[in-house]
């Protein structure tokens, strides 16, 4: 916990750390934690406490995890994935559709009628028409691998907040929805999603992370975009950046 409040600068996590000093004030700190981890043995049961004790033993020994096993003391520096998976995403999209304005965490309708305290929806990214400032697509970024094909291995979650993001974002219920995933092997290619007893469209969005030209893969039937000047692209392709 010491090491934790010394190093986050997230207030969730200080808030938790310091929780966790409070209800472990009894146990003393540990003077030799390399010693105690090499003591650690999981009998049955236990196993749960894997994760969370590779975790502290990464920030406790100072540990690289891409070490090749001579030297891998190294400071530990761990990045909130899913913000910067949103944050490269928004930043594709403002590059590759200049006709286009990109908000982030946009918060403009609530899910309460009144004057009274709301609960405003925060979608990722919304693209609205840079000219009449009509809403185009509503995205949100999923920083995970969908545990199954196709909608099968998406959270009825996510498909529950997309419906409400549909439903206020668009009067007429017919506008496009999507949940960007990193592309894999298994998912390379855009899925179609229809709603019940509405006209709105969701779409399973793959976008590319390991290639040269980073790319996200649209509809075919979305407007072509138009890529900054000597940036090649697949006419497929939703654009390329650097």
């Amino acid at each position: 916990m010491l090491q934790a409040l010394q190093r986050t600068r997230h207030p969730g996590h200080q808030r938790l750390a310091r929780e966790l000093r409070f209800a472990l004030a009894d146990i003393p700190p540990s003077t030799r934690p390399g010693d105690d981890f090499a003591r650690v043995r999981f009998e049955r049961g236990m196993g749960y406490y894997r994760e969370a004790l590779a975790w502290a033993q990464l920030l406790l020994a100072e540990t690289n995890p891409l070490g090749d096993g001579r030297d891998d003391r190294l400071p530990a520096l761990l990045f909130p994935m899913e913000a910067l998976f949103e944050a490269y995403v928004a930043q594709h999209l403002t590059r590759t559709f200049p006709h286009l304005r990109v908000h982030t965490q946009h918060r403009k309708h609530g899910l309460l009628a009144g004057d009274g305290p709301n609960r405003f929806l925060r979608p990722d990214l919304v693209l609205s028409d840079a000219a009449d400032g009509s809403t185009q697509w509503v995205l949100d970024c999923k920083w995970k691998v969908p545990e199954g094909q196709g909608i099968s291995g998406v959270a009825s979650s996510d498909l529950y907040q997309l419906l409400a993001y549909g439903i206020n974002y668009y009067d007429d219920r017919t506008g496009k929805l999507a949940l960007v995933y990193p592309q894999t092997a298994l998912f390379s290619q855009p899925l179609p999603v229809q709603f019940r007893n509405t006209q709105l469209q969701l779409w399973l969005l793959p976008f590319d992370c390991d290639a040269e030209e980073c790319r996200l893969l649209l509809p075919d039937d979305y407007p072509p975009a138009q890529p900054p000047s000597g940036i090649k692209t697949d006419l497929r392709y939703a654009g390329a950046v650097d």
